[in-house]
């Protein structure tokens, strides 16, 4: 880091970091082929980030499932309980964040549940919250993803989530 300050002009900043190795890979090394794939089951992708929202649903797609979005929980919660939506297109899996506007993770889980409706829910979020893992867990959720997950969890978490169905 380099501070150069002239009085009455300002301060400037210069900051120089070591350039990124050719050797070295930023993105998820794990080819596909070392990833389960889905058999083109449902799921309902709850994300208030649309950019994330977006590699989401790219990522899954490219796994082989069928991906549903909603903006927040108060939609997904309107998608899941319209009886001629869900006969149409039964979701087998949520995928849902936790913090959200109008009805974050949490309470999208807590209101299916005492509706009876027991579609399995991965939740996921940037902020830790290894506290409250084990309580969710007592609530019905299924599994957790830390956020962004990367193609490798993403398609354990999810191929698990989903083999406890069968």
């Amino acid at each position: 880091i380099v501070v150069t300050s002239e009085p009455g002009i300002g301060t400037a900043f210069s900051i120089y970091l070591p350039a990124l190795s050719l050797g070295v890979t930023a993105v998820d090394p794990a080819p596909l082929a070392d990833v389960p794939r889905g058999q083109g089951q449902s799921i309902l992708l709850v994300e208030d980030e649309a950019s994330l929202r977006a590699s989401l649903v790219e990522l899954l797609t490219g796994l082989g499932y069928q991906v549903e979005e909603a903006p927040n929980g108060a939609e997904a919660f309107v998608r899941l309980t319209d009886p001629a939506r869900m006969a149409a297109a039964p979701v087998a899996l949520i995928l849902s964040d936790v913090v959200m506007p109008r009805m974050g993770g949490v309470a999208l889980l807590k209101v299916l549940r005492q509706r009876g409706i027991q579609t399995p829910l991965v939740l996921m979020s940037g902020h830790p919250m290894s506290d409250d893992r084990a309580g969710l867990e007592q609530q019905g959720m299924t599994a957790w993803l830390d956020k962004p997950p990367s193609r490798w969890q993403l398609a354990h978490t999810v191929a698990a989530a989903l083999q406890g169905l069968e």
